[in-house]
């Protein structure tokens, strides 16, 4: 059983890392999806464990990125900004002057 469970944990780690597994049209989320399904159907979790191990709260947060993302992608929002800051890397100097403070608090926090 732990040797299954490793398997699986493994196939499903390499997939999700590599970003799809050759011959399926699968991205992450499906990959870790048939992950979950496949250490239920080796019994490595039993059904209600893994009912319990969806944090719910975490998926909702996640929902509600998603649709706020497509509501900026709809507006234009993020073209705007790639836009702007290309603007900005032609004065690479004035970008640079901009760009280190916020690179400083990212190494500090």
């Amino acid at each position: 059983m732990e040797q299954a469970a490793l398997l699986i944990f493994l196939i499903t780690y390499a997939g999700v890392a590599i970003g799809g597994i050759p011959g399926l049209a699968l991205d992450r989320t499906g990959i870790a999806l048939l992950g979950a399904i496949a250490m239920v159907v080796a019994k490595v979790l039993s059904t209600r464990q893994a009912f319990d191990a969806i944090d719910t709260t975490t998926i909702l947060l996640l929902y509600a990125l998603m649709v706020i993302s497509a509501q900026f992608k709809l507006s234009g929002f993020y073209t705007r900004v790639a836009l702007q800051l290309t603007g900005l890397m032609s004065r690479s100097r004035f970008f640079c002057w901009r760009l280190w403070p916020s690179a400083l608090c990212c190494r500090l926090f």
